[in-house]
């Protein structure tokens, strides 16, 4: 096979979803939303850039809160072989009736998951994503999600990623395929 032909077969393909705006919000949240919470694991969150443990998880505590308020589901995706996810975290999610654990063996939260089919059981068309590590199981399963038409949402104040990763977390990347990138305080305010 051709590999530019290939490539450009696989960009036509998959164009990036317009920006949502951020008017658009309120909306999204009656008529589709879920959050979507990722590796928030010991191994994960112990080898996490300096000081974005008390950065993110904090955020992260007040968007479940929020979740739990506006009857929004949950989803937690933990990977195989690493533990149950943060003690703080999973405090929060202790009394949320709208939220499930997947476990999954791949970056991705989509690859050989039931992720998808709970989510389109759920009518949910827009994920919002937290977790870590930003460049890598978070911005895989923002792929996987784009390649199933999901909206994405993202705040650089809900992930995070190892030092030795990328200083922006991905967000340009996340930009440029349409996501909604904006202050926590922005998606907690609608």
């Amino acid at each position: 096979m051709n590999f530019r032909f290939g490539w450009r077969r696989l960009k036509r393909r998959f164009k990036p979803i317009p920006p949502l705006s951020t008017e658009m919000l309120q909306e999204l949240k009656q008529a589709g939303l879920a959050v979507v919470l990722i590796d928030m694991q010991k191994g994960f969150v112990g080898i996490l850039k300096s000081g974005d443990k008390g950065r993110i998880v904090p955020n992260q505590i007040a968007v479940l809160r929020h979740c739990r308020e506006n009857n929004i589901p949950i989803i937690v995706l933990e990977f195989k072989g690493y533990g149950e996810t943060i003690k703080e975290i999973r405090v929060e999610l202790g009394d949320i009736q709208q939220y499930k654990t997947i476990i999954k063996g791949y970056d991705n939260g989509f690859k050989k998951t039931n992720l998808d089919q709970h989510l389109r059981s759920l009518n949910i068309s827009t994920l919002f994503l937290m977790g870590i590590n930003a460049d890598c199981c978070v911005k895989r399963t923002a792929n996987g999600a784009l390649r199933r038409d999901y909206q994405i949402i993202i705040s650089n104040d809900v992930i995070s990623g190892q030092s030795g990763h990328s200083s922006d977390n991905s967000i340009p990347w996340y930009e440029k395929k349409g996501a909604l990138v904006l202050p926590v305080t922005s998606f907690l305010e609608t």
